[in-house]
């Protein structure tokens, strides 16, 4: 699993021209799935292309887009736990750009 992350310091225009950016540049990738997968295999470490391309679909689809609040749930919960556990040393404020 991971994320994107934004500083909010860069203000909530530009932290919105990011994530729009990235969620074009991610749904070009699924529409372009041959080209995209190609462009991996060279990071995929003598992975075969079909094991690569399964693994690719189960991190790479419409919960990439939209973690939903299901999702966004999740995350909060990963970092509270984390806080709590002392594993992150600050607590998060999660806040989710559209």
């Amino acid at each position: 699993m991971g994320g994107n992350v934004i500083k909010r310091d860069l203000g909530a225009k530009l932290m919105k021209q990011v994530s729009k950016h990235l969620h074009r540049s991610i749904v070009f990738s699924m529409e372009n799935r041959e080209d995209a997968l190609a462009y991996a295999m060279q990071f995929a470490r003598d992975m075969q292309p079909e094991l690569a391309d399964r693994f690719v679909a189960m991190w790479v689809n419409d919960l990439t887009l939209d973690y939903g609040e299901r999702g966004k749930e999740a995350v909060r919960r990963l970092l509270t736990e984390g806080y709590e556990k002392g594993i992150i040393p600050n607590k998060v404020d999660v806040e989710f750009v559209d």
